[in-house]
């Protein structure tokens, strides 16, 4: 099967969009479009047997005008700074804290807007995470950073609603200690926060009748390294991990094949179906190519691939993905 993330604009076609989704090899869409688009779009989509999949952002807000509301939801750095006070990296990083009751009602009453529309094969998370406390290493010129350790601006997690929790369970403040990247309580704890969210939001998906997928990191093994994200843990039924190899210092072509077989044995256990994600727009001039990556991910043993995303591709790419799936699948 083939996916591709695809955001909804007003302009846009959708009986041109499926109909040469499905000429050129794809099933399924990971759908950003708000309950109402989604419902309006649905109908078209099985017209032309296109799955779609609501692809939502959970832990970083994309309403700003929530968090200005609610200044105390946004998730805190170690140096006491939130992501509504400065957000790094990028102006749309407005993560919220994962532990605070209210955010998680929030989140739960969001996602129950989508599990109630028809149709809808299945949701898809996505910044289901912390803000990245260590980015990949080829991102760090772009933003003109060194992280050759875990720096407190970069460090999130430290909402004193978390800190407060973490006291009351294990009877001391991690700001105290030393180096807190190396304390295993204080790193599980955080992580543990996420995940109770992804397991409460796979329940409720799961009841509705729908399946529950995620965009995470690469690897879970990276996913912990660089955004606390254990979604090794999670009980999916599919997993698209953004094997985003331009991103990465090692990332050619034994890497990205290593990366989807972590994939896979982490998974296997649970029967989830990996899709491997692959940023096309990354491949361009690269020796690594996006029809070599292709051949890695459909000789893999995957259940097939995805790719980010339908508005960035260009010609060159898309008959390279025509070329990739009439094959297999024959």
């Amino acid at each position: 099967m083939g996916w591709i993330w695809l955001s909804d604009h007003h302009t846009n076609d959708y009986h041109f969009i499926f109909n040469k989704l499905k000429e050129y090899g794809f099933d399924g869409v990971l759908l950003s479009a708000s309950p109402q688009r989604t419902k309006e779009i649905i109908p078209t989509a099985e017209k032309y047997n296109i799955q779609v999949h609501s692809w939502k952002w959970i832990m970083n807000s994309v309403n700003i005008d929530l968090l200005r509301k609610n200044p105390n939801w946004a998730s805190v750095n170690r140096l006491g700074v939130s992501t509504l006070e400065s957000p790094p990296y990028v102006s749309y990083y407005r993560f919220l804290c994962p532990a605070l009751p209210e955010v998680r009602e929030y989140i739960y009453d969001n996602i129950d807007d989508y599990l109630e529309i028809d149709g809808l094969r299945g949701l898809s998370l996505d910044y289901c995470r912390y803000v990245d406390v260590i980015l990949p290493e080829k991102l760090w010129e772009k933003y003109g950073i060194v992280q050759d350790k875990e720096y407190p601006e970069w460090d999130y997690g430290y909402h004193s609603y978390l800190i407060n929790l973490f006291k009351d369970k294990y009877g001391y403040d991690p700001r105290v200690l030393e180096n807190p990247a190396i304390d295993s309580q204080w790193v599980q704890f955080r992580e543990l926060q996420v995940n109770e969210i992804a397991w409460e939001i796979a329940r409720m998906t799961r009841t509705s009748g729908k399946q529950i997928s995620a965009s995470p990191f690469p690897t879970p093994s990276l996913a912990r390294k660089h955004v606390r994200q254990d979604w090794g843990s999670w009980d999916l039924d599919m997993v698209f991990p953004m094997i985003y190899s331009s991103f990465y210092k090692e990332g050619g072509e034994s890497w990205f094949l290593q990366c989807i077989e972590e994939c896979q044995e982490s998974m296997s256990d649970k029967n989830t179906l990996v899709f491997p994600g692959i940023f096309a727009e990354g491949h361009r001039g690269n020796e690594f190519s996006l029809a070599k990556a292709l051949k890695i991910t459909l000789e893999s043993g995957s259940t097939g691939f995805a790719i980010f995303s339908y508005e960035s591709l260009n010609e060159e790419e898309w008959s390279i993905i025509k070329s990739f799936t009439h094959k297999y699948r024959k």
